[in-house]
């Protein structure tokens, strides 16, 4: 009997070991271009492949990608791929941590940890040529403009008063 149960237990153990071998993890990130401007949208898919048995325990980006702004992400059920959509307003080499993924066996309720591959992505400031030809982008009301409304205001102000002296004319003549 006790045979049976170190032999059940053991079995039990490289089963699962076995199933932690089974799990890849595979990045994208953007067809592997890896050189990016200012505020560019990055797109980072994670690729997974894992035995059935396997309950997916997503990870948390918030955490992980300090140095960047999420603005998306969203797990695929049906072709198992995770993919994060985030931004950098800073410019400079930054490294793309690997993300944890945590596995948990439904059978043992036993917990396997994945990591991705970490990589480097550059980010680079926009480029202004040898002669930059640098324009004031604010908005400024331009004084022909206040002229036009001004000279608006007045015509239709004159036509107001004007239809209002020939109504009280005309209807004094009526009486």
């Amino acid at each position: 009997m006790k045979i049976k149960i170190i032999l059940f237990v053991t079995f039990l153990l490289f089963s699962t070991d076995l199933y932690s071998n089974d799990i890849k993890i595979e990045t994208n990130v953007n067809n592997k271009k890896l050189d990016f401007m200012i505020g560019d949208k990055i797109e980072v898919n994670y690729f997974l492949t894992y035995p059935n048995n396997l309950k997916l325990i997503l990870p948390n980006i918030y955490s992980q990608f300090n140095n960047f702004e999420i603005l998306d992400y969203s797990f695929d059920t049906v072709n198992n791929i995770f993919t994060i959509i985030f931004t950098s307003y800073e410019f400079g080499d930054f490294e793309i941590p690997a993300l944890i993924f945590n596995f948990e066996d439904t059978i043992s309720s036993r917990i396997f940890v994945k990591s991705s591959e970490n990589f480097i992505i550059n980010i680079d400031s926009i480029h202004l040529g040898q002669n930059p030809q640098l324009k004031e982008i604010s908005y400024e009301k331009l004084p022909e403009n206040e002229l036009n409304y001004f000279l608006l205001f007045t015509v239709i102000s004159f036509l107001i008063i004007f239809s209002f002296l020939l109504f009280k004319i005309f209807k004094n003549k009526k009486r």
